[in-house]
């Protein structure tokens, strides 16, 4: 038999791959569907396992070398004034204090410098921060000056005001000794006529040969560092040393209404005008009713404005002309009581009170005790201001 052929089998041809269909374009509104939120895992006992959150890395310390932040944008803005009850930090104008009235005859004492450091010491422990001397010149103009109430001029060694200047002299340095004091304001009430011409010099070089080495805050030292008038200087009361910075010193007042026996000008805008820079105490302006244009210096360099306190007709409306004063500057206000004995005229305790509540600077005070009584604190008080009324 003939031999069997091969037949060999011939491989099926290779089916082409199908061509992957395009996946459809997402519609516009599954664009905006949320997407799903993940499955939580759960573990074999069917609870849920805690997710874990990605922790996110704490701020590294920088570097010593590292670059400093930038410092915040400063101001030029003043710096608000310290609340009320830090006194110490507050300047001279932004304070009100008592002053003895005829600190010379308080408590019906002789009228002698003997032992006068005394009655300072006293009025000063009852609260004051002001006592008053007043003075007659000679007559024949040389410069010596006494102190009495209804003058005139006396020589007598112990009715001059160089000895009770040094009393009080005597009373600073014991105090200073013994921790110190608060600022002290000598009042010089003067009382006789005097020839322009050297009374600024003359009045400065007696008041500060008696008072010695004491330390003096003075008027021509805050005209010299400024360069300017005092009553500009009232409109900064940053300026001003605070009262902690003043403790131990002691400062002069100007007052009282004597003429200029050349000019009939008032003798304590003469002593202002002459030389500012030199001036040792700060001259007091006696004001007028308001709106007769009298309640208000001319002069810059008087900064203290005495009122006449009382009641009418002895005294004008004290309280308008206190309204009036207390317009920017805002000067100085000293308030005294018209004293008639024979009519029973004196000092008006409640008034004392009104005129410190309505902010004036300096209350003239026969009644210490009884006035710190009533107003509750002694030596400095924050002085009001228009808002805090």
């Amino acid at each position: 038999m003939p031999p069997r052929s091969r037949v060999t089998k011939s491989k099926p041809a290779a089916k082409a791959k199908p061509k992957p269909k395009p996946k459809p374009k997402p519609s516009a509104k599954a664009k905006s569907r949320p997407k799903a939120k993940p499955r939580v895992p759960v573990d074999g006992s069917g609870a849920k396992a805690p997710v874990r959150r990605p922790v996110t890395p704490r701020p590294t310390k920088p570097s010593a070398k590292a670059s400093p932040p930038p410092a915040p944008p400063t101001t030029t803005r003043p710096s608000p004034l310290p609340p009320a009850g830090l006194v110490g930090a507050l300047p001279w104008p932004s304070v009100q204090f008592i002053q003895s009235h005829n600190t010379y005859m308080t408590g019906h004492r002789a009228q002698t410098a003997t032992g006068f450091r005394d009655t300072v010491d006293r009025v000063f422990g009852l609260g004051a921060r002001g006592v008053e001397l007043d003075a007659w010149q000679s007559p024949d103009g040389t410069p010596q000056w006494s102190v009495s109430h209804d003058g005139p001029f006396s020589a007598a060694p112990d009715a001059q005001l160089r000895t009770y200047l040094r009393e009080v002299a005597a009373w600073s340095k014991d105090q200073r000794s013994r921790g110190g004091h608060e600022l002290l304001l000598i009042v010089l009430d003067m009382k006789s006529d005097a020839s322009a011409g050297m009374f600024a010099d003359d009045i400065d070089a007696y008041v500060s040969d008696a008072l010695g080495d004491c330390d003096l805050f003075t008027a021509g030292r805050l005209v010299s560092q400024h360069r300017g008038p005092l009553q500009g200087l009232l409109a900064s009361p940053a300026i001003w040393p605070s009262l902690d910075a003043m403790r131990n010193q002691l400062a002069i007042c100007m007052s009282g209404s004597p003429l200029s026996t050349e000019s009939l000008a008032p003798l304590t805008m003469v002593y202002a005008k002459t030389s500012p820079r030199d001036r040792i105490a700060f001259a007091d302006y006696g004001a007028g009713p308001p709106g007769e244009g009298m309640a208000r210096p001319l002069d810059r360099n008087q900064i203290i404005v005495t009122v006449q306190g009382g009641k009418p007709p002895i005294a004008g409306n004290w309280p308008a002309v206190l309204q009036a004063l207390d317009e920017p500057p805002r000067l100085l206000s000293r308030v005294w009581w018209s004293h008639l004995e024979q009519l029973g005229i004196g000092e008006p305790i409640g008034d004392s009170r009104t005129a410190l509540e309505s902010g004036a600077w300096c209350v003239v005070s026969d009644k210490l005790a009884d006035l710190t009584n009533l107003i509750g604190w002694k030596g400095y008080h924050a002085r009001p201001t228009r808002s805090s009324k």
